[in-house]
C-alpha cells in the first residue's frame, strides 16, 4: 500500500526538531534496513536515493539559515525481506502489512512557533494553520530550555521559559489542534508527545521511563508538572509520550536513543487505520465487517517494539 502521511512537529527553538527528523531517517536506513521481524526499512528521497544524512553539528545550520519553514519529503518503505523472512508470519500477513509511505515532514522555526501562539489565527498564520491541518503531530518538551533545569545544554543558545510559560504555550497549541479538528475533516488526530534530549537524563531514570507509557508520563510530570499531563492527555484521544534523544551521548556522533519509536507508532497507527476502513464494505453485515476488520488486525506485523532498557 502507498500513501501519503503528513506530519507537523512543534517546539521551540533549540528543541531539536530537524534534528529528530535527521536522525530517525540515519537510524532506520542503518539499523532497519534488514530486521529481524523479516522486514526491509528504507528511507529514500524524493529521487528514490537512501538519504545522505548530515552529522549532528551542521543540522543547527539548515534551522539558522532557513527562513522559509523545512519541507522535508521522504519515501519510507517496510517491504519484506525475501530472503530473510520470519517464519512465524505468513506470507499474505507480510503482504497486509508492507507500506511505502511518502512522509511530508512540516518543521517551522523555533521562533515563529512561539510567536504563532500569540495570535492563534490560522486565517493570518500558515504555520498554524499547517501544523492544525496534520493528521500527526510531534510535540517536542525540552527539559534543557527550562529556567530552572538542571540540564544546561551549552550546544543550545536560545529563550528559555518557566515550566508555566512552557505549558501555556502546549495549552495553546492544544486548543487550537482541538478546534481545527472539531470545525474541519481531520477525524482521530495521532498525537506523539516527545520528552527530548533524554541523555541529559541518568541512565536509571531514562530505563525507568521506557518501561511503559505511564512510566513516560511520570517523567513528563516530573519535569514539567502534572498540568502538563492533563492537558496533553485531555485533548487528544489518541496520544502517546515517548523519551527521546537525537543525538545521544557522543559527541558529533549519532547514536540516537529511541528516535524511531514515535514515527513507528504514528505509522502503525495510520497503516491500522486504513484496515479498519478497508473493512466498511456495506454489502457487508455490521457483524461480518467487525470480524473481519478483528481479522486483519490480527493478522497485521506490528512494527518493532521499543526494548525497554536496551
Amino acid at each position: 500500500m502507498v500513501d501519503e502521511i503528513g506530519i507537523a512537529l512543534w517546539g521551540p527553538k533549540g528543541s531539536g526538531k530537524t534534528s529528530m527528523i535527521f536522525a530517525f531517517g540515519d537510524l532506520v536506513n542503518k539499523k532497519y534496513f534488514n530486521s529481524k521481524d523479516g522486514f526491509i526499512y528504507q528511507i529514500q528521497d524524493i529521487d528514490g536515493v537512501l538519504i545522505d544524512v548530515l552529522p549532528p553539528q551542521e543540522i543547527k545550520d539548515i534551522r539558522e539559515g532557513s527562513e522559509d519553514a523545512t519541507g522535508v519529503n521522504w519515501q519510507f518503505s517496510r517491504v519484506p525481506n525475501e530472503n530473510n523472512k520470519n517464519l512465524q508470519y505468513a506470507d499474505h500477513a507480510y503482504a497486509l502489512s508492507s507500506h511505502i509511505h511518502w512522509i511530508a515532514f512540516f518543521d517551522d522555526k523555533g521562533d515563529r512557533m512561539v510567536e504563532m501562539l500569540k495570535t492563534g489565527n490560522p486565517d493570518n498564520d500558515k504555520t498554524l494553520l499547517r501544523i492544525m491541518r496534520a493528521q500527526n503531530v510531534i510535540i517536542l518538551l525540552d527539559p534543557t530550555l527550562l529556567v530552572d533545569t538542571e540540564y544546561m545544554d551549552p550546544a543550545t543558545e536560545t529563550v528559555r521559559f518557566t515550566k508555566e510559560k512552557y505549558k501555556s504555550m502546549v495549552a495553546n497549541l492544544c486548543v487550537a489542534l482541538s478546534k481545527y479538528q472539531a470545525d474541519s475533516q481531520i477525524i482521530n488526530r495521532r498525537i506523539a508527545v516527545c520528552l527530548t534530549k533524554a541523555d541529559w537524563l541518568d541512565r536509571g531514570r531514562l530505563d525507568r521511563a521506557q518501561r511503559s507509557p505511564e512510566t513516560a508520563w511520570e517523567l513528563i510530570e516530573e519535569e514539567f508538572g502534572s498540568d502538563m499531563v492533563s492537558i496533553l492527555q485531555r485533548h487528544s484521544d489518541i496520544v502517546r509520550p515517548f523519551a527521546v534523544s537525537a543525538k545521544g551521548v557522543e559527541d558529533n556522533k549519532w547514536n540516537p536513543i529511541g528516535i524511531e519509536w514515535p514515527f513507528f507508532w504514528l505509522f502503525e497507527e495510520s497503516e491500522q487505520a486504513a484496515i479498519v476502513e478497508s473493512g466498511n464494505d456495506n454489502r457487508l453485515s455490521s457483524l461480518k465487517r467487525f470480524l473481519f476488520q478483528r481479522q486483519r488486525s490480527n493478522e497485521y506485523i506490528p512494527y518493532p517494539k521499543i526494548r525497554w532498557g536496551t
